[in-house]
This record gives structure tokens, sequence and C-alpha cells, in this order.
């Protein structure tokens, strides 16, 4: 369904939303008719975005929309304007935070392409250098006379019969 549901660790992050549906919906049920605790279902799909795509915070904002639903049924009625206004509030803010994960995760996809074609054109362009066999270095001798010169060997560091300068003789 979602990025959400193919990582395992991730599956237990939609257990919050889905319990903050059911324990505000009992509150609100609960509580008195002047006590609307129904705007509050709006922190459970907006929570579902921060970590998962945009059809299963549309699938909890959906969710949210019926327990709103449900508290009005059991309250005065769904032809309140209070309830009316809840609902319609829940419904906008629901589709607004799917759309937003859904350009989230375009945004993503395209990044990723272009990612993709960077890292080609890269290895295309970019050969490594060829691999040298043994390395250049200096070191600066003693030569027999007595003086020092620079000695550059390509099969390691290191003069041959003479010591490095400052070394014994």
């Amino acid at each position: 369904m979602d990025r959400i549901l193919e990582q395992p660790s991730g599956r237990g992050l939609v257990a919050i939303p889905l319990a903050l549906i059911m324990v505000i919906t009992v509150v609100d049920i609960h509580s008195p008719a002047d006590v609307h605790m129904g705007p509050l279902l709006v922190i459970a799909p907006a929570l579902t975005a921060s970590f998962a795509g945009p059809w299963l915070t549309a699938a909890i904002g959906v969710l949210a929309v019926a327990a709103q639903v449900f508290i009005a049924v059991l309250h005065d009625g769904l032809a309140t304007t209070n309830h009316i206004s809840q609902i319609t509030a829940l419904t906008m803010l629901s589709a607004l935070v799917a759309f937003i994960c859904y350009m989230r995760e375009r945004r993503g996809r395209q990044l990723s392409r272009a990612r993709s074609v960077a890292e080609t054109a890269q290895r295309v362009l970019l050969r490594p250098p060829p691999r040298r066999i043994g390395s250049w270095c200096g070191q600066r001798c003693r030569s027999p006379h007595g003086s020092s010169r620079m000695r550059f060997s390509a099969a390691g560091c290191g003069c041959p019969r003479s010591s490095p300068v400052g070394g014994p003789r």
C-alpha cells in the first residue's frame, strides 16, 4: 500500500494514529455536549504523513472523517452547523495533507532519477585514472663523496648504497 508497509519497523507506527482516532472518539462520545474533542481527529492524518505515503495518509484521513461523522450522529446529529463545519474542515485538511504527502514522494522520485542519471554520467565521463605499477617517491640521499642529492625510485622509496641525509655514513 505504501512505503511504510514495506518496512517491518514501520508497521507498528500505523497503530498510533489508529489509537488516536479511537481514543478521541471515545472521549468525545463520553464528554458533555458542550465539549467537542472531534477537531483533534486532524492529528491522526497529520501524524501519519510524517512516516507514511499519500495512500495510507488518505486512508487514515477517511477513518478520521468517519469517526467525526459517528460522533455527530451520536450527539445532536449531522444537521448542526458545528458538526458540518468540523466534518468539512477535517475532510479538507486530510485531503491537503495527503496531497502534500503525494507531492513529497513525487519530488523524491524525481530526485532519485536525477541522482541516477548523474551517477551514470559521472561513471561514463570521469573514468578512473589508470593504475600505476609502483609509486614514485623521492628522498635526499648522501652520495659516496659526501654531497646530498635527490634520488627518485619507482620501485619504492629508499636509497641503496647510500644513507639519507643526517643518517650514518
